[in-house]
């Protein structure tokens, strides 16, 4: 999966001016949004056996819209902004109280 999003922002020319944070939860949209989408979706009934488990992974991932990808963006900058305000600390106390997110 990283390949592919590497890839992606390859092609369709999205260039960061400088290197993204390593280990930051709050400004990881796999973090913040992916991996809880997926687990919801994923286990939303049970699962019988490994085969089925990636093939359900791999279905969802694949369902994924553009439009759901620009509102993690959109949410993303948000984030980003909330860090920028907060002195580059951690926002997940501010989020709970926000709902922007």
């Amino acid at each position: 999966m990283a390949l592919q999003a590497s890839e992606y922002v390859n092609e369709n020319n999205c260039h960061f001016p400088t290197a993204w944070p390593s280990r930051s939860p709050d400004l990881n949209p796999c973090d913040f949004w992916l991996w809880g989408y997926l687990k919801d979706a994923v286990f939303s009934t049970p699962i019988a056996h490994l085969a089925e488990l990636k093939a359900r992974i791999a279905q969802h991932i694949l369902n994924v819209t553009p439009e759901t990808l620009r509102s993690v963006v959109e949410h993303a900058v948000f984030r980003f902004q909330l860090v920028a305000e907060n002195g580059g600390q951690h926002i997940e106390h501010v989020l709970h109280h926000s709902s922007e997110i």
